[in-house]
C-alpha cells in the first residue's frame, strides 16, 4: 500500500466557503459520487461494482482514509473487511468497475497493470486539484438531494438492482466459500498425490540400489568364500609344511646330536690310536736304541773275541735269550700295530660317512683341526637353514594373517551395511594407530596358539610400514600368493 498524501477532509476555503459554507468535503464528495451514479452506463460489466465503488469512497473518506495505491482485488477486500461493501465482486468484475469509476469522475486512477491509486484524501481537499474539480461540479441542489440531472432509471429500478446485487453476492459468498473449501481439498489431495508419487519413486529408486547392493554383496559373499576356503587350504598347507619343517629341524637336531656323539667317540678312538702309536713307537724307539748298544757291545766283544772266547760264549748265550725276548716283543708290537691298523680303518670309514653326509673336504690326519672346523661349519649352516626356513614360514604367515584380518573385518562391515567398499579402503589407507597394536596383539595370539601346539616361531619382523602395505590394497583385490 502506497499512501499519497492526507487530505483536508473538512476543509472550505475562498469562494467554496461561500458556496457550501460550513458543509465539510465527504458530504460534497458523496453529492458527487450520488450524482456520478447516474452517469455509470446499465448492463455492462462490472456496473455493479462500480456503484459500490461509489457509494463505499465518501464513507472511508469519512472514516479518515487517506490516498492509497494497491491491487484492485486488495482495494475491495479492504472495503469488504471495513463493511463498506456487502460483498467482493468477481476478479472478472473488479477491473471493468474501477475502469468505470476512473472514466465518469476520476476518483481512481491506474498506474499499472495491477494497481490502482484511489484519492480518498485528495478528493476532499479542495487545495488538491481533483477536490477543486469535484467541488465545481457539485451544486446546491445536488446537496439538497435535487441532482440537476435526473437518472435514467427510476428509484424503483435501482432498489430491485440492489436487493438482487445483494442476494447474488449472497450466493457467490457461498458459492465462493465452497469453491475454496472445495480447491483447498483438491490442492491437499493434489499435495499428497505428489508425495505419494514422491514417495514412490524414492522407495522405487531406494529399491533398485537396495537390489543392485544386494547383488553385489551376494558376489562379494560368494568370492569371500571361495578366498577363505583358499585361505583355509593355503593355511593348512602352511601348517602342514611347518610341521614338516618341526620335524625336519627336529631331525636335524638328533642328526646333529648323533654326529657330535660320533665326533666325540671317533675323537677319543683317534686319541686312544694316536697314545697307543705313540707308545708302539716310543717301545721300538727303545728296543732299537738298546739293539745299538748290544750292536755296539757286540762289536766291542768282537775285538776281544780271541781274548775272551769264553767270555763270548757265555755272551753268546746272552744274546740268544736277549734275543729270544726281543722277537716276542717284537711280534707283540706287530700285534698292536695291526689293531691300530684296524681302528684306523673304522675311523676312516666313519670319517667318510661324516664327509658324506656333511659334504665337507676328506679328513687330513695332519691337520684334523681343519676337519673339525669344516664339521662345526656344516651343523651351524643347517641350523642356520633351517632357522632361515622358520623366519620365512613366519612372515607369511604374517602377511596372510593381516590380510585376512582385513578381509573378515571388510566382509563383516559390508553384512552390516554401515561403510561402503570406496570407504573401507579409504580407512584402510590411512588407519589409526589403534589398528597397528590390534595387528600386533593379533600375531602374539596366533604365536601363543600354534607354541601350545609345539610349533615354535621366531618374534615377528613385521613393522607398522609393513602392515601399512598390507592394509592400503583394495578390498576388491585378490589375495596376493607368496
Amino acid at each position: 500500500m502506497v499512501l499519497e498524501g492526507t487530505g483536508n477532509l473538512g476543509g472550505d476555503g475562498g469562494d467554496d466557503g461561500e458556496r457550501f459554507g460550513a458543509i465539510d468535503g465527504a458530504t460534497i464528495l458523496e453529492a458527487f459520487c450520488h450524482a456520478q451514479l447516474a452517469a455509470l452506463p446499465r448492463g455492462g460489466r462490472g456496473v455493479s461494482a462500480a456503484m459500490d465503488l461509489l457509494v463505499a469512497v465518501p464513507a472511508a473518506c469519512r472514516l479518515g482514509w487517506s490516498d492509497m495505491t494497491v491491487s484492485a482485488p486488495q482495494l475491495f477486500r479492504m472495503l469488504e473487511e471495513a463493511r463498506l461493501i456487502t460483498g467482493c465482486p468477481t476478479a472478472s468484475d473488479i477491473p471493468p468497475a474501477l475502469r468505470l469509476v476512473e472514466s465518469v469522475g476520476g476518483l481512481v486512477t491506474q498506474r499499472s497493470p495491477r494497481r490502482w491509486t484511489v484519492w480518498f484524501s485528495s478528493a476532499c481537499d479542495p487545495d488538491h486539484a481533483l477536490g477543486a474539480s469535484i467541488r465545481e461540479a457539485v451544486t446546491p441542489a445536488m446537496l439538497n438531494g435535487s441532482p440537476s440531472t435526473s437518472p435514467t432509471e427510476s428509484p424503483q429500478r435501482t432498489t430491485s438492482i440492489r436487493e438482487e446485487r445483494d442476494q447474488l453476492a449472497s450466493e457467490l459468498d457461498s458459492l465462493k466459500e465452497e469453491f475454496d473449501a472445495l480447491r483447498a481439498v483438491h490442492n491437499k489431495a493434489q499435495a499428497e498425490l505428489e508425495s505419494a508419487l514422491s514417495l514412490a519413486a524414492g522407495v522405487e529408486s531406494e529399491l533398485a540400489n537396495v537390489k543392485r547392493d544386494r547383488k553385489q554383496l551376494r558376489r562379494s559373499l560368494v568370492k569371500a568364500k571361495e578366498e577363505r576356503e583358499a585361505a583355509r587350504e593355503e593355511l593348512k598347507s602352511v601348517r602342514s609344511n611347518a610341521s614338516k619343517l618341526q620335524v625336519q629341524g627336529d631331525e636335524l637336531r638328533r642328526k646333529r646330536r648323533v654326529l657330535i656323539q660320533e665326533k666325540e667317540a671317533l675323537e677319543q678312538e683317534l686319541a686312544a690310536a694316536r697314545r697307543q702309536a705313540q707308545r708302539a713307537s716310543t717301545g721300538r724307539e727303545q728296543e732299537l736304541e738298546k739293539a745299538r748298544r748290544e750292536t755296539s757291545q757286540l762289536r766291542a766283544a768282537n775285538t776281544d773275541l780271541e781274548s775272551e772266547r769264553s767270555r763270548l760264549q757265555a755272551l753268546t748265550t746272552e744274546l740268544k735269550r736277549q734275543g729270544s725276548i726281543q722277537a716276542d716283543s717284537l711280534r707283540s708290537l706287530r700285534g698292536d700295530t695291526q689293531r691300530a691298523r684296524r681302528e684306523a680303518a673304522v675311523l676312516q670309514r666313519a670319517l667318510g660317512r661324516i664327509e658324506e653326509a656333511l659334504e665337507i673336504a676328506p679328513f687330513d690326519p695332519e691337520a684334523p683341526h681343519e676337519f673339525s672346523q669344516a664339521f662345526d661349519k656344516a651343523l651351524r649352516d643347517a641350523e642356520e637353514q633351517s632357522r632361515h626356513v622358520t623366519v620365512e614360514c613366519a612372515r607369511v604367515l604374517d602377511r596372510r594373517s593381516i590380510e585376512w584380518l582385513k578381509y573378515l573385518t571388510t566382509i563383516h562391515v559390508l553384512r552390516e551395511g554401515a561403510l561402503s567398499l570406496v570407504e573401507i579402503d579409504r580407512f584402510f589407507e590411512n588407519p589409526p594407530p589403534k589398528l597397528f597394536d590390534e595387528c600386533f596383539e593379533a600375531l602374539e595370539k596366533i604365536r601363543s596358539r600354534l607354541s601350545a601346539k609345539g610349533v615354535e616361531l621366531p618374534p615377528t619382523e613385521m613393522t607398522r610400514d609393513d602392515i601399512c602395505s598390507v592394509l592400503g590394497r583394495r578390498a576388491s583385490d585378490p589375495v596376493t600368493n607368496e
